[in-house]
């Protein structure tokens, strides 16, 4: 299984990424990808995965940070310095928040677009990030689209929203599926083909732990998720580990 998002990077686990590792492998968790939200997490993505074989980074400035007291160029000079590192294989999270934010839209679709733009340059993937913003992000993204996003853009912890989900179909866009239960008739809508799994760990933990408000949430409980999509979609567990596996190293480059 590949958890295509989970920020073992956060300080929730830094005693104990080691032993959360592990304790995915042994649960059948292959690959692991590890974003970034600022300078500091996205460096420290890529130490974690320096010593495992298919765990791996991407860097990105988060929407919900205090952008204007950002150097957009100076950040884009270290990011595009991080993103010569091996180990990283996408720019994100990157994208707009109008939830959770202390920058106006302006400067959010700034450093979106710099972000992407760098992408672009680089030849990145991209992890975008949406909460309650979908009309100026495929407004931004309508404004931007190159082919060479096709199958290298992933919408993480994607919004029950029917037109990103339209966008994402048409323009071969990833749709990242969590743990939240209250998704489940938008799974349904979303082709196999589409799906990549994560836990956002260490939030949206599945159920079963849900209800019991476990926390912190771990890359071992995407097996959880995978379950509960092969119910939704009325397939076997193997073909969703199959097919989400397939789509997320495809989405990251790795194939």
């Amino acid at each position: 299984m590949f958890d295509s998002h989970c920020h073992l990077n956060f300080q929730v686990f830094s005693e104990t990424y080691d032993k959360v590792i592990a304790s995915a492998k042994a649960r059948g968790v292959t690959h692991i990808m590890i974003p970034g939200t600022d300078i500091e997490t996205s460096k420290k993505a890529i130490l974690i995965t320096q010593d495992y074989l298919n765990l791996f980074a991407s860097v990105g400035i988060h929407p919900t940070k205090d952008l204007e007291a950002i150097d957009l160029d100076k950040t884009m000079y270290i990011l595009a310095e991080l993103l010569a590192n091996a180990k990283v294989k996408a720019i994100g999270e990157i994208g707009l928040d109008y939830y959770h934010y202390r920058s106006p839209s302006k400067i959010q679709k700034l450093f979106f677009l710099a972000q992407i733009k760098l992408a672009l340059k680089l030849e990145k993937s991209v992890i975008v990030h949406n909460r309650h913003a979908g009309d100026d992000l495929l407004k931004v993204l309508d404004d931007i689209w190159q082919d060479y996003f096709e199958k290298k853009m992933v919408f993480h912890c994607c919004e029950v929203n029917y037109a990103v989900l339209s966008f994402a179909t048409t323009k071969k866009v990833f749709i990242g599926v969590d743990g939240d239960k209250t998704k489940q008739e938008f799974i349904q809508k979303v082709p196999l083909e589409s799906l990549v799994i994560e836990t956002d760990s260490p939030y949206i933990t599945p159920e079963p732990f849900r209800s019991q408000k476990v926390f912190p949430n771990e890359p071992k409980n995407i097996v959880f998720i995978a379950q509960k999509v092969a119910e939704i979609k009325k397939v076997s567990l193997e073909t969703v580990i199959s097919h989400t596996t397939k789509n997320a190293c495809d989405l990251f480059q790795l194939t």
